[in-house]
């Protein structure tokens, strides 16, 4: 069953039991879409959606766990691959930006 509170704004959160902690920090803190962020901010990103008594506890000990175990966010790869570097500033450096579709009408 579900159980939800009531922020000041009004917006609610769904409440984690504690089994589900790290199933929530998770997804909030290591994609690289997510930037890596600081502990407050990986808090303040799960507050949004999600509340349970410890979550500034529980985040900071996740940082501190995935950094003594030597965990770092993946190297992020261009969906294109890799592009060459401009030899001077301004230079233009360009690729195709074809469709994969074709052309359109």
């Amino acid at each position: 069953m579900e159980s939800y509170k009531r922020r000041s704004d009004h917006e609610h959160q769904l409440v984690v039991p504690k089994s589900l902690v790290e199933d929530i920090i998770k997804p909030n803190r290591d994609p690289v879409f997510v930037a890596h962020p600081d502990t407050k901010r990986t808090v303040d990103l799960i507050s949004l959606n999600y509340w349970w008594p410890t979550r500034r506890k529980c985040v900071e000990d996740y940082i501190s766990v995935t950094h003594a175990r030597g965990e770092r966010r993946k190297e992020f790869v261009a969906p294109l691959g890799k592009t060459e570097e401009p030899s001077s500033p301004f230079e233009v450096i360009h690729g195709h930006h074809g469709s994969v579709f074709g052309h359109t009408a």
